[in-house]
Formats: structure tokens, C-alpha cells, sequence
């Protein structure tokens, strides 16, 4: 899962009720990948798969990813020393993980499907292009999308399309505010994800954040993300200097490896028979010897 291209009508958010992202995408890993963690998760941890004569796009897709991962560590680098903690304690969990980039393509939609949009973002109502969520992962980093229409690059046509932020939420604002998510030139977005929420036992909140389509038909979207991972065999779990102040918020404890098998069955990435991997699996030895018995 999670390697060459997804079609569309294939990924969803766990909100979004059954309706799919109006998106394909193609992923690949740029890092090395943990040897026994290949045992342990194959689903996650395979090698990637790439198009035929295609070795510009892997190039790039993997140069890319590798300098979005090296910023991400920098990035968790400053986060342990905000959180007080010592160094390693999360870049440490990261080594070996799952990390994996995406390019991203949202497709043009009609007026018709336009018209059905009931998002209310920009002043307008928009279409999502991908339903609202968080990220599962420790952190993503994001170096900013590109429109297009008739195969030609352009300015983002209103304010209703978009990456869109959600904050954190205030008295006067109870459910946080959207906020657009456009990166200056030369710099990148960097969302939090669940599995640094955890960690940090909340002193860190997952990012909730939303992709809408234009209220003008026939444009797409482009964009690339990368996703940096704990290690499979790691805890989600808070830091110890974090478990006080957690409670049992984030309790119990789980793998990260079975973490991202079941997230990805929640978001329609993996099979629902995946999860029959993350219990025992030796039933039959059982049933095998009564028969025979019998």
C-alpha cells in the first residue's frame, strides 16, 4: 500500500462518510527501509514501483523527498527541544520509518458537481477535493500546489480553492478558523501529525486541513507532500516526560506498524483483511486438531 499510483475514487477521510477524494496520486518511499520492519509490516514497508523509462520522474520524486525528509528531521529536532525533551527522542523513533512522498493531482470538476458544494470557505461554497483530516504520521511537510486548466499553469482562480488550515480553537473562536495554507516563496507548510500529537501528549495538536476545488470548472490542482513516520516497531505512545500530563488520553499503547496498517484500512488505502494480521492468527492449529479428534 501506499506505493505507485492510487487511482481516483479510492482514498477517504475517515469523516467523510463513504464519499471518496476527488484526487489520484502516486507514492513512493525516498528513505532506506527497516529490514525487519519489511518482515513485520510488508504492507507498509515495500519496495516502490515505478513506470516504465520513467527515470527523470524517479530521480526527481526521490531527490525531492529525501531533501523534504532531511528538513522534517530538522523540524523534530526543534520540537524536542521545545518539548524540553532529550535529543533523539523523536528523530531517534523516525529512524527507519515508513517516510513516503506523494504527488499529488486533483481532477477538474464540472459545473454541475461545482454547484453541489456546500464548504463554505473564501466567502464562497466550495467542492472538497479532499475531505477534511489529520495526518496519521509524526509530521508532513509541504512545499506548496499549482493550478492548472487546459493544460496550462495559472494563478489560483478565487479564494475558495485550495490548501486550507484549520487552527487551534480560542473562546472567541471555538472551532478554530481556516486558514489558507500557501507557503511564501521558498519555504514549505509543515502540518503536525497524530503520531507527534501523542508523543508530545497533546502539548502538540494534529494539523486538520482540507483541499477545496475552485467554483470555476475544469481546473486542477498539483502538489507533492511528504510523510515522515515513526519506526513500525516504536510505541505511539506519550513521551515519558508527557505521560502525567497525557492521562489515559492516548492510552493504550500500539506498534506504529499496526497504527498505519489500521489507519490505512480506515482511509480505504488497504483492504479491510489487513486487519486480520494485527490479532492472532493461529486459530486453525486448533480447529485442525479437533477435527482431526473427531
Amino acid at each position: 500500500y501506499q506505493r505507485g499510483w492510487t487511482p481516483p475514487n479510492t482514498e477517504q477521510a475517515v469523516v467523510a462518510g463513504g464519499q471518496p477524494d476527488y484526487k489520484e496520486c502516486y507514492f513512493a518511499a525516498p528513505m532506506p527501509l527497516d529490514p525487519l520492519c519489511r518482515r513485520w509490516f510488508p504492507e507498509v514497508y515495500i519496495g516502490n514501483v515505478w513506470p516504465n523509462d520513467a527515470e527523470a520522474f524517479q530521480s526527481g520524486l526521490m531527490g525531492i523527498g529525501r531533501q523534504l525528509h532531511l528538513l522534517g528531521l530538522a523540524l523534530l529536532r526543534a520540537a524536542e527541544r521545545a518539548l524540553d525533551v532529550p535529543a533523539g527522542s523523536i528523530t531517534g523513533k523516525a529512524e527507519g520509518g515508513a517516510h513516503v512522498s506523494r504527488i499529488l493531482k486533483y481532477l477538474p470538476l464540472d459545473q454541475p458537481a461545482i454547484d453541489k458544494g456546500n464548504f463554505q470557505v473564501g466567502g464562497r461554497c466550495s467542492v472538497l477535493w479532499g475531505e477534511e483530516h489529520t495526518d496519521f504520521n509524526v509530521l508532513t511537510l509541504l512545499p506548496g500546489g499549482a493550478f492548472y486548466r487546459d493544460g496550462k499553469g495559472g494563478e489560483r482562480p478565487d479564494d475558495a480553492g485550495g490548501l486550507y488550515l484549520r487552527t487551534h480553537a480560542t473562546a472567541e473562536h471555538p472551532n478554530g478558523q481556516l486558514l489558507r495554507g500557501t507557503p511564501p516563496k521558498g519555504c514549505v507548510v509543515a502540518q503536525v501529525g497524530q503520531q507527534l500529537e501523542v508523543l508530545s501528549g497533546g502539548r502538540f495538536l494534529a494539523t486538520p486541513h482540507v483541499i477545496t476545488a475552485p467554483t470555476e470548472p475544469g481546473w486542477t490542482r498539483t502538489s507533492l507532500a511528504h510523510f515522515v513516520h515513526l519506526n513500525g516497531r516504536e510505541r505511539v505512545e506519550p513521551l515519558p516526560e508527557y505521560r502525567a500530563q497525557a492521562g489515559d488520553a492516548y492510552a493504550p499503547p500500539v506498534l506504529a506498524g499496526n497504527y498505519a496498517m489500521k489507519t490505512l484500512v480506515d482511509i480505504g488505502l488497504a483492504p479491510p483483511e489487513t486487519l486480520g494480521r494485527l490479532g492472532y492468527r493461529h486459530y486453525d492449529r486448533l480447529a485442525r486438531m479437533r477435527g482431526e479428534q473427531v
